[in-house]
């Protein structure tokens, strides 16, 4: 028997359990009455297709054995946006995906032309890229108009480019506590101010690294103090050994390696 084409299907009701009357007019223009059950609706095969009128294919539905899960798509009132989410679990995500290289693509709605690519080609096999959003309010990030890489907190970076720095938690003031002993700490705030109540002697440092740089502003208080430093600190000009009473001094350390003997200070007090 050839496929026919109906001609005509009209929904004549919907009943209280949710079946459908339907009127359809098969091709020899006999119009018959036809039901379809809640439970038959709209059931798929592996692999069906739904095509348009030129018989292209617009949706192909694959199943998985045993599934839980499912996608839901949900239309928007005035001003919202329409809705595709996952359903069926508790804590259940939407995955997209490409075919073969392809990517997933995010285009402008006044403009498709200009989109937005996801690639995951340099990933390892099994992990995954989280990203994790914080915000309190409405944010923006704007990314620069350049072909590159972003930089992270927390990681070393090289720079292929001079940059223009914010003032950032290095740069900003900060206090080193007085003790007759203090530890210089490499990967803190750059610039410290230290306030003397007694004899001083900076004679720790920890998270040394070739570039990173100190400057300390030693505050007297009304006593003269003696100053002691680490033996393998190289000084350009004369190690000082005390700082006179009221007086300011400035101290700069300045890391060419990992060593203490990679540190070179400079030493200059208010006249």
């Amino acid at each position: 028997m050839v496929d026919q084409k109906l001609t005509e299907l009209t929904l004549v009701t919907i009943l209280a359990n949710g079946d459908l009357i339907y009127t359809v007019v098969d091709p020899s223009g006999t119009p018959l009455s036809r039901a379809i059950t809640k439970g038959d609706m709209m059931k798929f095969t592996d692999g069906a297709v739904i095509y348009d009128e030129n018989g292209n294919e617009i949706l192909k539905i694959l199943k998985t054995a045993s599934a839980v899960n499912e996608v839901e798509i949900q239309n928007g009132a005035t001003g919202q946006p329409a809705v595709i989410r996952a359903s069926g679990e508790t804590n259940i995500g939407l995955k997209l995906t490409g075919k073969g290289t392809g990517k997933v693509q995010i285009a402008n709605a006044a403009d498709p032309t200009k989109i937005i690519d996801f690639s995951v080609v340099g990933a390892t096999t099994g992990k995954t890229l989280t990203f994790t959003a914080v915000h309190t309010d409405d944010r923006t990030i704007t990314l620069p108009d350049a072909t590159g890489t972003l930089a992270l907190l927390g990681i070393a970076q090289t720079w292929a480019a001079y940059q223009t720095m914010t003032l950032g938690t290095r740069n900003t003031p900060g206090t080193l506590t007085y003790g007759s002993t203090v530890t210089v700490d490499f990967d803190t705030t750059e610039i410290l101010t230290v306030t003397l109540t007694g004899n001083i002697d900076f004679n720790a440092t920890s998270n040394k690294a070739s570039g990173r740089h100190k400057t300390i502003r030693i505050v007297g208080d009304g006593s003269s103090r003696t100053l002691a430093f680490h033996a393998d600190w190289k000084f350009v000009g004369t190690k000082p050994t005390s700082l006179a009473a009221n007086k300011v001094a400035i101290l700069t350390l300045t890391c060419f390696g990992t060593n203490d003997s990679d540190i070179v200070a400079g030493y200059a007090v208010q006249t």
